[in-house]
C-alpha cells in the first residue's frame, strides 16, 4: 500500500484481477498494474480500465442471463429489473489482490439497488490510460477496512457496516 502523492489521504491497492463466480476474467494483470488503482471511501461506485470493465460486464451479464435487463441509470450501464422475481441470486464478485488475496464481495457491494426491483452494477469503465482506477465504497460495504500505514498494508475483513 503506497499512498498517492497528490492526495495523501488514498492509498494505492494492488488490484490483480476479478472473479465473477468462479471465472477469472481473463486480463492480463499487467492491465491493473499499469493503471493503478487507489481505495476511496468518499466515491460511490468502482472506476476500473476499459478492457477489465467490459470483461466484467460480459461475465456478469452472462452469469445473470435469467433475469430482464433494465435501462441504464447515469453511468451504470448494467442494470437488471426484478420486479418479477421474489427471489433472486446473485454471481459473487471477488477481487484478487498480490500474494493472491481473495476478498469476496457482498452483494450489498455487488449491486446497488436503484429503487424497489431494479439493481445496476456499480462499475463504470474509463477508457483515458492517465486516469486512476478507484475501488469505490459499495464495494467496501461490509467489509472492515483495517489500514496498516506504518507496515504499508491494507486488510479486509467481512463484517463492517451494514
Amino acid at each position: 500500500m503506497l499512498s498517492y502523492a497528490f492526495a495523501p489521504s488514498h492509498y494505492f491497492i494492488d488490484l490483480q484481477g476479478i472473479m465473477v463466480g468462479k471465472v477469472r476474467l481473463p486480463i492480463p494483470t499487467s492491465v491493473f498494474s499499469n493503471s493503478r488503482t487507489i481505495i476511496d471511501s468518499g466515491t460511490t461506485v468502482s472506476y476500473l480500465p476499459h478492457v477489465v470493465y467490459t470483461a466484467l460486464e460480459k461475465e456478469f451479464a452472462k452469469q445473470m442471463s435469467m433475469y430482464t435487463r433494465a435501462p441504464g441509470v447515469v453511468n451504470l450501464a448494467l442494470c437488471y429489473d426484478l420486479s418479477r422475481h421474489r427471489k433472486w441470486t446473485l454471481p459473487v464478485i471477488t477481487l484478487v489482490f498480490g500474494g493472491n488475496v481473495m476478498v469476496k464481495l457482498d452483494p450489498a457491494g455487488t449491486v446497488l439497488a436503484i429503487g424497489p426491483s431494479r439493481v445496476c452494477l456499480p462499475f463504470v469503465g474509463y477508457k483515458d490510460p492517465k486516469q486512476l482506477g478507484i475501488l469505490g465504497n459499495t464495494q467496501q460495504r461490509t467489509l472492515s477496512v483495517i489500514h496498516d500505514i506504518e507496515g504499508g498494508r491494507l486488510g479486509f475483513s467481512p463484517g463492517g457496516c451494514r
